[in-house]
């Protein structure tokens, strides 16, 4: 999904009101996956950040990580792509997390 979908996705223009409320809301949480990600709710991930919850998804391919991260409105939006080894997976790397919310925060 690109970020222009996102949006649309978050402002309310491709769902009906309430299947878009149980999308980010009737959320399970995600004891199998790794941390951040604190909810799934029919394809979008919660993500728990500094400045509060995120939505969007994160990814793998064969030595690459991305996460896409969208705010309620779908104003905020950042996707971050970084080298990572899934032999060494304890998760979501500590420094590219950081950066991440660095950014997604507007925090220099």
């Amino acid at each position: 999904m690109t970020r222009v979908n996102y949006r649309a996705l978050l402002r309310g223009c491709l769902l009906p009101p309430g299947l878009l409320r149980s999308m980010l809301t009737d959320t399970v949480p995600t004891a199998g996956s790794a941390p951040p990600a604190v909810g799934y709710g029919l394809g979008v991930y919660v993500y728990a950040t500094d400045c509060g919850p995120a939505y969007g998804h994160g990814g793998t391919a064969p030595g690459y990580l991305t996460f896409a991260l969208n705010g309620r409105d779908g104003r905020k939006q950042l996707v971050a792509h970084t080298n990572w080894s899934p032999l060494a997976d304890t998760g979501i790397d500590e420094d590219f997390w950081s950066a991440f919310q660095r950014g997604y925060c507007d925090r220099a």
